[in-house]
């Protein structure tokens, strides 16, 4: 009795994570605490770039420093459009969606970029944290392909749980078109 309670009760939660993971022909956004990851990034190059630029304004000639000083104001303006727009609009179009045979990729903000990954050319997946990354919660899934340079997805933002359950739903595609393969045979 407390064999097939723990069976249906795994059965139940794998569907769950399949249905979590795999919603037909829906776009799914990335996790909002994307764009603060890439407010982060901005603003850690920010701090690099202050005390460089407050080195080189105290040691140069007067007629230089009114250049650097029109550089770095130009780099301010840039930094700010990143935060207040790129990052956004970024996080805003970065999408995925997952069906049974593929996955999905949209992203972009001043160039758009598609890209889409077929099961069967998968070579490996790889979640993946960085510091930053961890303390927000999320991760990136690596989708390594059978095909050249530039094949391979990066899909950034994830849940940590949701970047987890994409990995093991294509994992159990990949080994269920193994055994299709291997019993045809």
């Amino acid at each position: 009795m407390d064999v097939s309670n723990q069976e249906s009760a795994s059965v139940f939660q794998e569907n769950a994570i399949k249905e979590s993971v795999l919603q037909k022909n829906v776009w799914q956004s990335v996790d909002p605490s994307y764009k603060t990851l890439l407010r982060l990034y901005v603003a850690i190059q920010i701090l690099v770039v202050i005390p460089i630029a407050i080195f080189f304004i105290l040691i140069m000639q007067e007629t230089a420093k009114n250049v650097l000083m029109g550089l770095i104001v130009v780099y301010f303006l840039v930094a700010l459009w990143q935060l207040c727009v790129w990052a956004p609009k970024t996080a805003c179009r970065l999408q995925y969606l997952l069906h049974d045979d593929d996955i999905n990729l949209q992203k972009g903000f001043i160039y758009w970029r598609q890209v889409s990954v077929a099961c069967n050319r998968i070579q490996h997946l790889e979640v993946s944290q960085g510091p930053l990354e961890r303390h927000l919660g999320l991760a990136t899934l690596s989708v390594f392909t059978a095909g050249t340079l530039g094949s391979d997805m990066k899909l950034p933002g994830l849940k940590l749980q949701t970047a987890t359950n994409m990995k093991f739903h294509l994992l159990d595609k990949i080994n269920a078109e193994e055994l299709d393969v291997d019993e045809s045979l």
